[in-house]
Parts: C-alpha cells; structure tokens; sequence
C-alpha cells in the first residue's frame, strides 16, 4: 500500500551557550492511508519534537518528511495538530471556533461541512456556546473538530487526553476512535499512557532515551473496541512498559 506518509532518517540537534543536544537520531517509519500510529517514549526522549517536525513547525537537521510523496518545508493543510491544551480563541463561538479552519467560498458548503463536524464530534448542540461554558473535555473535542475541519490528510495528537479526568479520557478515546474510523484519516498519537497507545494504536512506536531513536515497532494484534482487562491486553501492556523505562 502506498504511504501517506514518510519520516526518513530525521535527525535533531539543538545548539545553545551550553552546548548541543542531539534530541533525535536516525528517526525512520511509513504510515499508510487510514492507519493509526501511537507513540510512545520516556521523558525527553523527543516525541513532541519529532511531532512538531512532521507538522512543520520545527526543521529536522537531518532528513525529510513526506506527505504523499511531496516534502514538508512548515506548515500546511494536509496536516493538522491537537495540542494538550484546546488553545481555543475564547472571543469565538464553539462553531466559529471549529469553523477557523474551513477555507470554502460557498457558504452553504462551508455550513454543511461545519453541521456534519459538529455532528461527528457531539457538539451540534452546543454551536453558541463559548469556551469558558464548556468542560474540559467538550473543550478538546472542539480543537479535535477544528483539526477535522479542512480535511487533513494527517492528524498529529500530541498527549490531547492527559489533562482531562479518567472517566472523560476514556469516552474521548472512544470518540476518537469512532471518528478515525468514519473518516479514515492518518493519525500520529504522542502519549505517556502506554494502555492510551495499545487502546488507540494500530501500531505502537516504541522510543529510547535521548537521543530519540525508535528501539521497536509492536504490530497491535487487537481488534477494535479493545478491552483493557484482557489477559493479552494486560500482558502486551507490561511488554511495552519493560521495554519503554
């Protein structure tokens, strides 16, 4: 299957009074259309900053990153990113918030596709409302329909759970399952949580201490809703974990 996108041999050196550090080293992986890939690492081992590279919103010092074969040289629409915090404008409407990313010159089009993102993400209901009406999670499933809005063709979630309670984070992911599957976007998940990566992740990258290299690549054999409690969830959990610390 043809790649949708590329990382081939990213490397990252950050210089400073102090010295250099190297924060990514030889960094290689393809995903394909549709494919859902978690990511997961010690602290500093530089997931967040090979996210930032695939997004365009840092230079490799080494290598290049492809999106259906063209270059990234920064930021584009074929790639869209979901921040821990929702980073929502609090001046603007639920709608008007999710609607930033929409470029369209026919505005019955805009609507549709703005009624059908607010659709898929629950918040049809509340398009009036403003930020700071809103819980946490309702909060992020926001910046989630602004990611959705134009159409990406890669989706970067970096930790987008981790400063919601339990039982949010769980019905979030399962939300977010639901919507990778009715969209079939490519999806890149940077999280801490390595029951997080085996419950989302078709695959699971697993990263060393810096420098950042990826030391192993876990097929996930699971099917989708996955259950947690499972006797091979369990083990394969603790696989990831001995070989993550």
């Amino acid at each position: 299957m043809k790649s949708r996108l590329e990382v081939n041999n990213i490397g990252k050196t950050f210089y400073s009074d102090w010295g250099e550090v190297e924060a990514l080293k030889s960094i290689s992986f393809t995903s394909s259309k549709s494919e859902f890939i978690s990511i997961v690492g010690p602290s500093g081992c530089g997931k967040t900053t090979l996210l930032r590279i695939i997004a365009g919103l840092e230079k490799p010092s080494t290598g290049e990153v492809l999106i259906e074969e063209i270059p990234v040289r920064g930021p584009g629409h074929d790639r869209a990113v979901v921040f821990q915090d929702p980073r929502l404008f609090p001046w603007l409407t639920v709608e008007q918030n999710a609607a930033f990313g929409i470029e369209d010159s026919n505005k019955d089009e805009a609507k549709s596709k703005l009624d059908n993102i607010l659709q898929l993400v629950g918040l049809e209901n509340f398009r009036k409302a403003y930020p700071y009406e809103l819980s946490g999670g309702m909060a992020q499933r926001v910046a989630i329909a602004r990611a959705f809005a134009f159409k990406p063709k890669v989706l970067l979630m970096d930790e987008p759970f981790s400063a919601l309670d339990a039982q949010t984070r769980s019905r979030m992911q399962m939300e977010l399952v639901d919507l990778w599957q009715q969209t079939a976007k490519s999806v890149i998940l940077v999280t801490h949580d390595i029951s997080e990566a085996l419950l989302l992740g078709q695959r699971v990258l697993i990263m060393s201490s810096s420098p950042g290299i990826i030391k192993e690549t876990i097929e996930v054999p699971f099917d989708y809703p996955r259950d947690v409690d499972s006797l091979e969830f369990i083990k394969l959990k603790k696989y990831i974990t001995s070989r993550v610390y």
